[in-house]
């Protein structure tokens, strides 16, 4: 048997139906501001949107500039190729003329040779002389006898002779080749000089210059690396901004499941519908007062994580903005390094280069005579050798005849046969010094010959002309690479500050959460208030957490989240603020699942 409920007071239910009356008109009022908070912000969420998306678009073209920079700048092929070239045609001119000076010395020294076998050549002179004399006393001295010693005695003069005019010639020739070497080696030496000269400053400085530009390179290319991989993260970020952007949809249906819970409260507050024990108009005070603060944990709730997430994808949004603004400076930082440019510093000096070498070819004329000179006086020492070599042979026959004629004198030609030894001796010494000047005349015409080579080529400038040409084509590639990099820093530099700026702007310009969260919070008030105000007429006593109706509110939920927040308002109490703040979620079912976390 059902207990009967106490009768209210006549007073106190007119109270308490007034009170339900202003609750049917306030709960009529607030759907409507709540579905136009979303709806009325709708132009703004898909503008964000549309936002972003370029940001993302716009942020991907800028990552693949930077990373078209890095592949340019990341080969240095080229940068190997000139240091190689510039490396070979400073080796080759610092080694020009240094085997000229070598051969035109060791030339030098084998005239001084031929200069002391002139000389002792003088020595076999005065001998060959003296015995000429003695023949002719001994040939006297015998009478008929000796008579063919007369004639022997004429031809070691004319021999004496014969040896003094070719040694005279030897000493001369030896003389002029020594002065002609001196003077060949000065002009060589002038030359070499200035080759080194342009080796030590022009082809110097291009090493510098190609040294800077190769610091350059690898600074440019740890700048871009760099940036590449921010460039990379931004996209990254801005794509996880983008995602994040469904914090309009999980409101959207928050708020929905508010505006459906509010219709409940309105029907109940009109006496539309009602739950067991929620029949007289102060139990559905009470009921209404339950559901308006369950109500408005689930605002705040809303309303907390709403604006939290749209600060934090401002945050994020400025966060982005430094990056590009940041990766920015560092490539900006490779255009107004400031200071003379390397590259046109290297460019000058392989034209100076080129212009030096054009200067010693215009010397190919002097150098080339007085090397024909020394070439022209070593052949015509050359010529000696045959007539060297026919004194000897001729001062060998004299000997031998001397010693026919001395053993056809018998005992009375003694003496003659000891001039004819003394003949034979000096034939001997005259045969290895004629060796001697042969072997140093060929010598002289070798070292001649080897001096022609050298000139030769040191005067070819066609070797090096073709390294410089080879110079000029690839630092006239480094150049076009150069201004293709400077033309892509430039376009990531403009892309990076449009893009910092606005997305900066667009963080700034964020504030429709403001509006969206202060209707929110606007009828959380006014929830609260009239929950306030109708808890004295509401009935005494009474718990209506258990209501069938308000546990069906929770059947509408999709998200782990409200589950949370309806759990804690309903049964742990002061829980609902940690339910706002974020704490643990039951595990429950919904489409969305653990969403509210994109947060």
């Amino acid at each position: 048997m059902t207990s009967a409920r106490p009768e209210a007071r006549p007073e106190s239910a007119e109270a308490a139906g007034r009170e339900l009356a202003r609750w049917c008109e306030r709960l009529a009022a607030w759907p409507r501001l709540l579905s136009g908070l979303v709806a009325s912000r709708e132009g703004d969420f898909l503008s964000l949107g549309g936002a972003l998306q370029e940001f993302a678009q716009n942020a991907a073209t800028l990552a693949g500039a930077v990373q078209n920079l890095a592949a340019m700048t990341g080969d240095t092929s080229l940068l190997s190729e000139l240091t190689r070239l510039t490396t070979e045609f400073c080796e080759s001119k610092q080694a020009d003329g240094g085997g000229s000076l070598a051969e035109l010395e060791a030339i030098k020294g084998f005239s001084g040779q031929l200069l002391e076998r002139a000389e002792a050549f003088k020595r076999i002179v005065k001998h060959l002389q003296m015995l000429g004399i003695s023949t002719r006393i001994e040939s006297a001295r015998l009478g008929q006898a000796g008579a063919g010693f007369t004639t022997l005695a004429d031809d070691v003069d004319k021999l004496s002779e014969h040896i003094v005019a070719e040694s005279t010639r030897i000493m001369v020739d030896g003389r002029a080749l020594e002065a002609l070497t001196d003077s060949v080696a000065r002009t060589i030496g002038d030359i070499v000089a200035g080759q080194q000269h342009c080796s030590a400053l022009v082809l110097g400085q291009m090493r510098e210059n190609l040294a800077a530009i190769s610091n350059l390179s690898e600074r440019s290319g740890a700048v871009i690396a760099g940036a590449s991989v921010q460039a990379g993260g931004i996209s990254t970020a801005i794509g996880e901004v983008v995602t994040s952007v469904q914090f309009h949809d999980i409101v959207r249906q928050q708020l929905e499941h508010v505006i459906e819970a509010l219709a409940d409260m309105r029907e109940v507050a009109a006496g539309k519908t009602t739950d067991a024990g929620v029949e007289a108009p102060a139990e559905r005070l009470g009921w209404l007062a339950e559901a308006a603060g369950l109500q408005l944990s689930l605002l705040d709730n809303a309303r907390e994580r709403f604006v939290e997430a749209v600060e934090s994808l401002r945050a994020h949004l400025r966060e982005v903005s430094a990056t590009v603004a940041a990766m920015t400076a560092d490539v900006s930082s490779l255009l107004d390094s400031g200071g003379a440019d390397p590259l046109q510093r290297l460019e000058a000096g392989v034209g100076a280069a080129g212009e030096a070498m054009a200067a010693f070819a215009g010397r190919t004329g002097e150098l080339g005579s007085v090397v024909g000179q020394v070439a022209e006086t070593v052949s015509r020492m050359s010529a000696l050798v045959s007539t060297i070599e026919d004194m000897g042979a001729e001062i060998e026959l004299i000997a031998l005849n001397a010693s026919i004629k001395a053993a056809h004198t018998g005992d009375t030609g003694r003496a003659l046969g000891v001039l004819a030894q003394a003949i034979q001796s000096l034939s001997g010494r005259t045969r290895s010094l004629t060796d001697e000047v042969s072997a140093v005349l060929l010598s002289i015409g070798e070292r001649s010959e080897r001096l022609r080579g050298q000139a030769e080529r040191s005067l070819d400038s066609g070797a090096h002309a073709a390294v410089i040409t080879e110079l000029g084509t690839a630092t006239a590639r480094l150049r076009e690479l150069d201004q293709a990099a400077k033309a892509g820093l430039a376009d990531v530099r403009s892309r990076g500050a449009a893009l910092a700026r606005v997305i900066a702007k667009t963080a700034d310009g964020i504030d429709f959460h403001r509006q969206v969260a202060e209707g929110m919070a606007r009828v959380g008030r006014e929830l609260a208030e009239l929950a306030t105000a109708s808890g004295p007429l509401a009935a005494a006593g009474r718990d209506y957490k258990g209501s069938a109706r308000l546990a069906g509110m929770r059947e509408r939920y999709t998200m782990d989240m409200e589950r949370a927040v309806h759990a804690a308002a309903l049964h742990e109490g002061a829980g609902r603020r940690d339910a706002r703040a974020g704490g643990p979620a039951p595990s429950g079912g919904g489409d969305l699942g653990d969403n509210v976390e994109l947060f």
